[in-house]
């Protein structure tokens, strides 16, 4: 329906509209939109349909303008033609195709035909990734790979035209790229004479921010960050200072300002022909990994390691100068690269701190800019995306704040936290121990102004169920403590279904707030101490309401 507030006229449509055709049944129903009033005649394909195809029926539509106006109405049947006649036409060869391109094709294509093409063999000599992105991005062609998994110098067109002679068709798509491919060749050769190092003194040309200086200053910065967090993980540091030199040297060059959807993959290339370490070169490419939602992160610590860096830098750096993201408007990614940088240290189990990596930041951004310390806006930022992160992956909200409220900053532990909880819930015993935690978390909240002594005095205690349970405490607690250390939680949490009895024989028999002040804050040291002992897998209070 048309809006009150504006007019029929007032719409644009993507494509001049030419007939509008609107029909209920066989009734002809009284239009006026784009500028024209509907009625009942259609037309078909520019080129190889009839025009003024009439419709009688709504039914028939579908059916007359396909036979008729030589077009496929429906999307999903235009698709799966494009897609079957690829297969067919790539024959033993494997097409480089998504469902983006394959939707992109789809809808510029009404009538669709696929055609062979080839480029010059010569080509090839380009970086694969160039030539596919060429292909793909800016002609809207399918490439091929060899058996051998190479690229082919063979690639498929899906024209919008049907020809018993497709001879001018697919030589005039073939010039198109022999130009465009030409253009690539220019810049791949033109960037492989310069030194690659070189590349790094450009940078400092190249604006990364006003206010936060250029891609050279930023360098620097990525290699103080890269050289410390990849030491502490056992990383070698000039490895490290050497790949944060290099990862972005190649932002200089020709073919990145041409593609700049290469950044990444040509300084890998550029980085591999001036002789640098292997594992060097692949963290140039991957540390830009994930680069999108579902993409993989990268299995190579050096790569996570350069990748938290240049994530981590551009969060805090950009937040310190508040540019933070409000509502759904994040115009500089800093909610990717949050989940990110969650998504490195889950998936690959990386023994760094966020708390670290946040405070780490700010540092290296103070020595350049002073500004304030945003650390608790910036780790509830990531709590945030932290929670969202875990509940698309299938937990459960409770579950989640349970874990979180004691492994906020251990984010790597979280997954195995997370299933422990899950285990334990299926215990006939675990929700009567979270309600019994939290009436223990009540009683110490209300008694908070008291001085409860770390350690509770056993000469002090006056009921048998006092010192069964501080004895229990220290059994359970001697055995968590090693199950701890070995990050086996699920067992940590059954461990603590051995406390249900004596905290439950205490409750009966111990009145915590007797008038004797003295055995009163021994009593809330003891329910300290086992509040501690029960939440050290996770605050299991927030499983029950």
């Amino acid at each position: 329906s048309l809006s009150k507030t504006k007019k029929s006229t007032d719409i644009r449509f993507v494509r001049p509209a030419r007939k509008l055709v609107a029909i209920h049944g066989k009734q002809i129903l009284k239009i006026e939109a784009l500028g024209l009033t509907s009625g009942q005649f259609s037309n078909g394909h520019r080129f190889l349909g009839e025009h003024d195809i009439k419709i009688s029926n709504a039914d028939d539509y579908e059916n007359q303008i396909q036979e008729f106006g030589k077009v496929i109405p429906n999307f999903d049947t235009r698709k799966s033609k494009i897609e079957k006649e690829l297969i067919k036409k790539a024959g033993s060869f494997k097409l480089i195709i998504n469902d983006e391109l394959l939707n992109e094709i789809t809808a510029l294509c009404e009538w669709p035909e696929v055609y062979e093409g080839f480029f010059n063999e010569e080509y090839l000599s380009i970086p694969a990734e160039c030539l596919t992105h060429t292909m793909q991005k800016n002609q809207k062609y399918v490439p091929l790979k060899t058996k051998e998994n190479r690229l082919s110098n063979k690639f498929l067109i899906v024209s919008n035209i049907f020809t018993n002679n497709p001879k001018n068709i697919i030589r005039g798509n073939e010039r198109v790229l022999k130009a465009r491919l030409s253009d690539a060749q220019f810049f791949f050769d033109l960037d492989q004479r310069k030194n690659f190092e070189d590349s790094v003194k450009l940078l400092s040309k190249v604006i990364y921010h006003n206010q936060l200086g250029n891609n050279y200053d930023r360098t620097l910065r990525l290699i103080s960050l890269t050289s410390k967090w990849g030491n502490f993980l056992g990383l070698d540091s000039k490895l490290c200072e050497r790949a944060a030199l290099l990862c972005k040297a190649d932002l200089t060059s020709k073919m990145v300002d041409e593609f700049p959807e290469l950044q990444g993959i040509m300084g890998k290339y550029y980085a591999e022909f001036s002789g640098e370490n292997p594992e060097i070169c692949l963290a140039i490419e991957e540390h830009y990994k994930p680069k999108f939602s579902g993409d993989l992160t990268s299995k190579h610590l050096l790569s996570n390691c350069l990748s938290l860096a240049d994530r981590m830098e551009s969060v805090v750096g950009l937040w310190a100068i508040g540019n933070i993201p409000t509502g759904e408007k994040d115009p500089m990614g800093l909610r990717r690269n949050a989940i990110a940088i969650l998504r490195i240290l889950i998936e690959n189990n990386i023994k760094l701190n966020l708390d670290d990596l946040i405070l780490d930041a700010e540092e290296i951004l103070n020595k350049k800019f002073s500004s304030k310390s945003n650390f608790t806006n910036i780790k509830v930022f990531f709590l945030d995306r932290l929670k969202n992160f875990l509940k698309e992956s299938g937990h459960q909200p409770a579950n989640i704040e349970s874990a979180i409220a004691i492994c906020s900053n251990k984010i790597r532990e979280l997954p195995a936290r997370l299933k422990a909880i899950n285990q334990f819930l299926s215990l006939t015993s675990a929700y009567e121990l979270c309600s019994t935690n939290k009436r223990i978390k009540n009683i110490l909240r209300k008694n908070s102004s008291t001085t409860i002594n770390k350690l509770p005095d056993p000469g002090l205690f006056e009921e048998e169920a006092e010192l069964h349970l501080f004895d229990k405490l220290n059994e359970i607690k001697s055995k968590t403590d090693d199950l701890l250390m070995k990050n086996m939680y699920a067992e940590v949490l059954l461990t603590l279904t051995e406390l249900k009895t004596p905290v439950d024989k205490f409750f009966e028999d111990v009145l915590v707030n007797t008038e004797n002040s003295a055995l009163k804050e021994n009593r809330l040291s003891l329910l300290s101490k086992l509040n501690e002992t029960m939440n050290q897998v996770a605050e299991i209070s927030l499983l029950v309401e």
